[in-house]
């Protein structure tokens, strides 16, 4: 067999798949899921076969790193390379690469916890080289180095190595000559840090100056090099404790203060133009909130040029300014219209100050709270703020100097495809489908692509944005080549939307609004052309279920959970036999019950209050399943460990709850998810235990005596699933419609065709039945033809091959009610017709607007064959006569068949006066009342009688006359 094998790859746009190399095993049914976490932190897509072998996982993607504090590099190789300050696998930060032609951004090493990388980085021959703040072997920093060719990463020399060595460098290194150069914002001599030189040829470290409070300390920003000469900057001490300028020269070892700052306080670096240093103050100025100033050293004159107002110019800069075209670029850290910083620009030979961006900590708002500086390159600023953006810790930004626009090309930590994929897959054509629950653009979820076919591809369809939908922590049903799903927040009312999603057409609609009931976490059903659900909130506070056509768009709810019988629903609803099942996470006194509601009687019932403890579950949150009419389901909660139960339902009689397995942490537990059945087996996901802690694959037979882990679900691969698996090798048949060519059926003894819309799939034939699902087998294939004796209803389901079996979707076939509309003996409209053509049980009545007291019906060629219970219903102000004209009596009542008249007169034939029951011959059940007999009276001296009983026959008449019985 072929094995195949996918690279791992991390994009800012797309695309990002890690595929452990796989060999294809024959006739095992795959199993996919999505776990929530795990990966790189978003969850995966996992596959396996049904006994759990050649496992896989396909990694949404992250872009690792938080909190970035420092600078932008761009290499010789036109790359971008920066770190982060937080964040990654460790939680240290990240050296990041940005690829401006492809939009893609990788992670190259990611820093041990406590290392808080700032500044930024610097390259030199083929390398790069940085600072940590802290980490290291002593806690207090490091200089390292990553190598981009081998992409080792090494660390050159840790600080605090000695009593007097420096501690906790800030900023970047800088070059010149051999060796690098860089501060410490502590240690040295007085810990009011230092001034070091480090060679990379022989990893010597030295440190050049102590700081002392007279000399400056607390040194921040990064050095900038001018021949043989240092400047810098410090953040306290000073004449005025305020920090000051000062210069290093290399030759002769000596410090030399240019500039004390009063009430300043300096934080970025500064920059050399013109002969004239510049830099930021993140105090001071005319409004203590900042400024820029110019530094001549040549004239020893400081100038202070611009003060920062925090609403009107942005306040508190920590960074440093750039320049470009005799303007300077820099950015503050608060201030501005959002009270998130500003981007702007300083034109020297005007000295004017212009905003071009106002940072905003939105989601959408591109990013907040600067702490670094921009670069530039190709005529655009880049730089990065340390919060704001999609996953709100911080952005990378391209800002166009001429005009704009400003645009987000990195959201940190974010997932672009989304993350925590709380649902399961569905499967169309080929591709599978899904959605997660945050993530994406806007943070409010997606809804996914994943093309297993080739190398594999995993696409992001649909960017929730909070006002179409968020949050959508379920699955989506295939309904009319749409996928139908819900999400549990946004939308007008902020408490979801149910939506459509075209796949011809890529088109997303939100089709309702939910509002009486809200945040709906469970899945659609779909079930003769509508869909039901559950909401969990809404309603009277305790959440609903409700239906949706989506023909016409009309959305109704159907019980409202009143807290005593239910609340707060998180699973989805199944239909059983026409009753729909479902389950609600708590009551107002037990954790949880197991409800029925009958849609066509309206009415809801309790069929298991929850108790927990051993032998019950407690808190249901995920859905039911059935298999040869039961029902399996599983808890959160409960059992002897409080890790949740697999339990069985048989609704027949009086219903029968049966707890079949309590599970442990050991083998996996606290399942929030939901069961699934493939081959008479029962397959499912917990959220927690297992060998890793983050759940497990499990396979139980449906007695729950044969339980067995097929895999322990660990943080690489993905962990805490939350939805149900899907099988891959064979698809389940899907029904989109039901239909009758007639229906009503006019008459008993005519037929209507029965068809089935849908696929097949994985089944072999569509199977019909009547009494239930699974009932009396009456019919094969797409179509029957059927011939109802009484209004009946189909029920119809995919069978056989590698399906299981599956919930039936039906159809009631109505006989329709026979009305009597002229006078005739015989034909349409006639009584004897609608005798005929009534069903067992029926009612006949009398068309008002047509026939009244003054007509008579003739019966003139035989009597009326009553073989079928019937009633013959006339009201009082509208009572038609019949008559008999023959010797033959009007009606012939069956053995063992009743006529129930009501308000009609009856006419004998007067020459018959000496014939027995000239009215009615009964042989079984008559039911009279109302009722008058008449022209009796016209031979007195006859025989006859109005009815003639045969032996074991009845008779029960009230306000009737001329009631003559012979029996």
């Amino acid at each position: 067999m072929k094995a195949f094998c996918l690279l791992f790859c991390q994009t800012a746009s797309l695309l990002c798949i890690i595929w452990s190399c796989l060999v294809p095993a024959a006739a095992q049914t795959g199993l996919w899921g999505l776990t929530s976490s795990g990966g790189q932190g978003a969850g995966t897509i996992v596959r396996m076969d049904e006994n759990g072998s050649n496992f896989t996982s396909v990694i949404f993607p992250v872009l690792s790193g938080k909190t970035p504090s420092g600078d932008l590099l761009k290499a010789t190789n036109g790359k971008f390379y920066g770190m982060t300050s937080e964040g990654g696998d460790n939680g240290g930060g990240v050296i990041f690469e940005y690829e401006l032609a492809t939009n893609g951004y990788q992670v190259l090493h990611h820093f041990a916890a406590g290392s808080i990388p700032k500044g930024s980085l610097m390259e030199s021959g083929g390398k790069l080289y940085g600072l940590t703040s802290e980490g290291g072997d002593f806690g207090n920093g490091v200089i390292f180095e990553y190598n981009l060719a081998t992409s080792i990463y090494t660390v050159l020399y840790n600080f605090g190595n000695s009593v007097n060595d420096g501690k906790f460098p800030e900023g970047s290194l800088v070059i010149s000559g051999d060796n690098f150069y860089g501060i410490t914002s502590s240690g040295g001599n007085m810990d009011f840090g230092t001034i070091f030189q480090f060679d990379p040829s022989s990893e010597v470290y030295t440190v050049l100056h102590s700081f002392d409070e007279a000399e400056g300390s607390f040194p921040s920003g990064n050095l900038i090099v001018s021949g043989q000469t240092l400047y810098g900057m410090t953040s306290s001490g000073g004449t005025l404790f305020a920090g000051l300028i000062f210069e290093y020269n290399l030759l002769a070892g000596s410090i030399n203060i240019l500039h004390n700052f009063d009430d300043d306080v300096p934080f970025g670096s500064l920059i050399h133009y013109n002969g004239i240093f510049y830099g930021m103050t993140s105090g001071g100025g005319d409004n203590f909130e900042g400024s820029i100033f110019g530094y001549d050293p040549v004239m020893n004159i400081y100038t202070e040029l611009f003060s920062f107002d925090s609403n009107a110019f942005g306040s508190y800069p920590f960074g440093s300014m750039v320049e470009s075209g005799g303007k300077l670029y820099g950015m503050t850290n608060g201030g501005g219209n959002n009270f998130s910083g500003v981007l702007f620009e300083y034109a020297l030979l005007t000295n004017t100050y212009n905003i071009l961006h106002h940072f905003d900590p939105d989601i959408t708002g591109g990013g907040a709270s600067p702490l670094g500086s921009p670069i530039v390159s190709d005529g655009k600023l880049y730089g990065m703020t340390s919060s704001g953006g999609t996953a709100g810790f911080g952005t990378l930004y391209e800002y166009t100097i001429i005009g704009g626009p400003y645009i987000v090309k990195v959201n940190f930590d974010s997932a672009p495809l989304g993350s925590s994929p709380e649902g399961s897959l569905i499967k169309s054509e080929s591709n599978w489908y899904g959605m997660t629950r945050s993530g994406g653009n806007s943070n409010e979820g997606s809804i996914f692509k994943y093309d297993p076919s080739g190398p594999g591809t995993l696409s992001a369809l649909h960017h929730f944005t909070g006002s179409d939908g968020g949050s959508p922590s379920n699955s989506m049903v295939l309904y009319n080549g749409y996928l139908y799903g819900m999400t549990s927040q946004g939308g007008t009312n902020n408490g979801g939307v149910l939506f459509q999603y075209n796949l011809t057409t890529a088109t997303y609609t939100v089709k309702y609004n939910f509002a009486t009931g809200s945040t709906p976490k469970g899945s659609l059903l779909e079930w003769n052309g509508v869909f039901y659900g559950l909401s969990s909130n809404g309603g009277s506070g305790n959440g609903e279920i409700f239906k949706y056509d989506p023909m016409n768009n009309i959305y109704t709810t159907l019980h409202a959970f009143d807290g005593a019988e239910g609340a707060f629903p998180n699973g989805d609803l199944v239909q059983l036999n026409g009753i729909l099942y479902g389950m609600a996470t708590t009551t107002n006194t037990d954790p949880g019950v197991l409800f029925q509601y009958d849609p066509v009687a309206l009415e809801y019932d309790v069929v298991h209050f929850f108790a927990g403890g051993i032998n019950d579950g407690a808190s249901p949150y995920g859905s039911l399943v059935s298999l040869k009419g039961r029902l399996y389901g599983m808890t959160r909660d409960g059992g002897d460990s409080d890790k949740g139960v697999i339990f069985k339902y048989n609704p027949t009689g009086i219903g029968t709850y049966t707890v079949l397995r309590e599970l442990d942490n050991i083998n996996g537990g606290n399942p929030e998810g939901s069961l699934i059945i493939l081959k008479d087996s029962i397959y499912g996901m917990t959220k927690q235990g297992g060998s890793f802690g983050g759940g497990v694959v499990f396979k139980c037979d449906t007695t729950g005596a044969s339980y067995i882990v097929l895999k322990h679900l660990a943080k690489n691969s993905g962990q805490t699933p939350f939805g149900s698996l899907s099988p891959s090798g064979c698809i389940n048949p899907v029904i989109t419609a039901v239909n009758a060519d007639v229906n009503p059926i006019s008459c008993v003894g005519n037929s209507s065709n029965l068809s089935v819309s849908g696929d097949l799939h994985g089944a072999n034939d569509w199977k019909w039945y009547t009494s239930s699902c699974g009932g009396t087998l009456v019919g094969t294939g797409a179509t029957i033809s059927v011939m109802p004796e009484t209004s009946t209803t189909y029920f119809v389901r995919g069978e056989g091959g590698c399906a299981t079996e599956s919930v039936c979707s039906f159809i009631t076939l109505n006989i329709a009610v026979p009305v009597v509309s002229n006078k005739n003996d015989a034909g349409s409209g006639s009584l004897r017709a609608a005798i005929t053509c009534a069903s067992e049980g029926s009612t006949i009545t009398f068309d008002p607007l047509v026939l009244g007291a003054n007509d008579t019906i003739h019966i003139s060629s035989a009597s009326l064959a009553i073989n079928k219970n019937i009633l013959i219903n006339q009201t009082l102000s509208t009572i038609v006569k019949i008559k008999t004209t023959g010797s033959h009596p009007i009606f012939n009542v069956s053995t063992g068949k009743s006529l129930t008249l009501n308000y009609t007169n009856l006419f004998m034939n007067p020459n018959s006066p000496s014939v027995p029951g000239r009215a009615i011959l009964n042989s079984g059940n008559i039911l009279m009342s109302n009722i008058n007999i008449w022209e009796r009276s016209q031979n007195l001296s006859g025989n006859g009688s109005t009815i003639q009983n045969v032996a074991g026959s009845s008779v029960n008449f009230s306000s009737s006359n001329q009631i003559i019985i012979q029996n």
